[in-house]
């Protein structure tokens, strides 16, 4: 370890990051963006993908390519796994699962169906589960299928944006799963934290609608106090976004 990360406040802890062979992006994207935080503190993070390798590989926008005839890396990939090691797990992921988390492992970030998730609970690991929606409005939460633009609707962050006489636009970027992220960062962190005050292993899940309604508060408060939620007010609520020049 560096000495820059040796002094980082998480310098010592260890977490497993594990991506499922089958899940949303959204979902991808939330968990990525939770083990890039933990990494960004000093914390080794181990990041494994599944036997296919991570899907965002691929995902645009990609870099040029490093060396002649490399293939061109994607930015967002690069982006969100910065200071992580990556092992590519076997088809059958169960027996390297179960050698990994009887290892020193003091965290898991995995997303809602991973197995590694009931290892976890099994061996005393505080885990974080990510999904889309909460356990509470879906007995499967695992089972719907959805996407950042769905959540955006589901969670009225959709009515927000755009001019009331056309149709809503979505928020730019990934917004929704990097506001996922920080939420499961804070709930692993929390758990971590209240292990070393000696309370008992908990795990959390943090859902990305449940997320966006949290983060859509203004909505809620205006809809209780006047009857009705706000809605799309065009160039009345436009934030000034000014191009900069680079640096």
């Amino acid at each position: 370890m560096s000495e820059d990360k040796a002094a980082r406040p998480l310098a010592g802890l260890t977490l497993l990051e594990s991506n499922a062979a089958v899940s949303p992006m959204a979902l991808r994207l939330a968990n990525s963006f939770a083990g890039r935080l933990f990494a960004d503190l000093g914390a080794r993070v181990i990041k494994l993908e599944p036997a296919t390798g991570d899907p965002v590989r691929n995902a645009p926008p990609t870099l040029p390519a490093s060396a002649s005839g490399a293939p061109a890396a994607s930015a967002l990939f690069e982006f969100l796994n910065c200071g992580k090691v990556t092992l590519r797990m076997p088809a059958d992921p169960g027996p390297a699962l179960q050698t990994l988390l009887t290892g020193k492992v003091d965290g898991l970030l995995a997303e809602a169906g991973d197995p590694a998730l009931a290892l976890a609970r099994k061996f005393g690991i505080p885990s974080l589960e990510l999904s889309g929606f909460s356990a509470q409005a879906h007995g499967d939460a695992a089972a719907v299928p959805f996407s950042e633009f769905t959540v955006l609707a589901f969670s009225g962050m959709l009515d927000m944006v755009g001019d009331p006489a056309r149709e809503p636009l979505r928020l730019g970027g990934h917004q929704p799963s990097y506001a996922a992220g920080m939420s499961g960062f804070t709930a692993l962190m929390a758990l971590l934290l209240g292990r070393e005050q000696g309370l008992p292993v908990d795990h959390a899940r943090v859902s990305l609608v449940e997320t966006m309604l949290w983060v859509n508060w203004k909505a809620i408060s205006a809809a209780q106090a006047q009857g009705k939620a706000p809605t799309r007010r065009g160039v009345q609520a436009e934030f000034q976004v000014l191009r900069c020049r680079d640096g």
